[in-house]
């Protein structure tokens, strides 16, 4: 019996450990969802991340379509913050705002394309400087968003090209260019 107690309370301190390690799911819809041809939503994120939970003063957003429909061109805007931009290389299934360091909120229009009544949900992973915060997983229902706390967290430069590698990649294929065409 005393056994079986321990074990009792060793399951419920290890749970609870658990659930406190985890980080904290701080994003939130802002507002309802506006019409726009398409549609979007507000979103505001405070960068608090972490077990202990602390401020990130984030300068990179990146949001994964992980179901559903497709972001819509220019995906991410009207940024709260001056200075925020999304790079060329966004695509309507993996889209990236970057800025100067927010040490608080950050609110900015996230855009879809489709019928809002169509469920989807994204990752929206946070980054301060090449530290990861961590990520907010967002469930549309058709009506209702759901915010939990999220698994995707890829690197940092695995979001963000690298100028020296995209250079090293054009320099090749000008070489290559130039051998093909000398045997031609």
């Amino acid at each position: 019996m005393v056994v079986m107690k321990k074990l009792i309370v060793l399951c419920a301190g290890l749970s609870m450990l658990l659930a406190t390690n985890s980080a904290f799911a701080d994003l939130i819809a802002v507002g309802e969802p506006v019409d726009i041809g398409s549609w979007a939503q507000r979103l505001q994120e405070d960068g608090f991340y972490g077990s202990p939970s602390h401020d990130h003063t984030f300068d990179l957003i990146a949001v994964r379509v992980c179901s559903g429909p497709v972001l819509k061109g220019p995906f991410l805007e009207i940024f709260s913050s001056a200075g925020w931009t999304v790079p060329a290389y966004s695509t309507p299934m993996l889209a990236v705002a970057q800025g100067p360091g927010v040490p608080g909120v950050l609110q900015w229009n996230i855009d879809f394309s489709g019928d809002k009544t169509i469920p989807f949900a994204l990752d929206i992973a946070v980054y301060a400087g090449n530290e990861y915060a961590g990520t907010t997983h967002a469930v549309w229902s058709g009506s209702a968003w759901t915010f939990t706390v999220g698994n995707w967290g890829p690197a940092r430069a695995a979001l963000v090209p690298v100028p020296a590698a995209v250079l090293l990649g054009l320099l090749g294929l000008g070489a290559a260019g130039v051998k093909l065409r000398r045997f031609v």
